[in-house]
Order: C-alpha cells, then structure tokens, then sequence
C-alpha cells in the first residue's frame, strides 16, 4: 500500500541479455510484476572468465536462451 511500510519476502532475480533485448525485457518484468515500480537495474560486465563470457555471448546470439515475445 502506498505511503506505508511492508513486509515481503523478495528474491534476487539475475536475467543475462544483450542490449538490443534489454528494452524488451523491462517491459515484460513491468508487465508481470507486482509492484508498480519494480526493482530493474542494468549491471555492465567489466570482466569476467573469458571462457564463460565467450560461451554467453554465443548463446545469447544463438538465440538458445528463452526468447523475449
């Protein structure tokens, strides 16, 4: 309720996209979500294991991930 303090349980969802998708993606968590105003942050990635970030890349252009409507 707006104005009033709330409990809830709450989870930390990690979604990995490109940002051609992220548009995509923040209306389709907007569109599902709960709240009005739900938690949407963009983290880049500065570094990482160059092979897990090779094999991220080629999934998220293959397309193999879930894809956005």
């Amino acid at each position: 309720m707006e104005g009033k303090r709330e409990s809830a349980k709450e989870f930390l969802l990690v979604i990995k996209t490109t940002s051609r998708r992220l548009k995509a993606l923040e209306a389709e968590v907007s569109r599902i979500h709960s709240y009005e105003v739900p938690e949407f942050l963009v983290l880049p990635v500065d570094s990482g294991s160059q092979k897990y970030l090779a094999w991220l890349l080629q999934q998220l252009r293959s397309g193999s991930g879930r894809e956005m409507a």
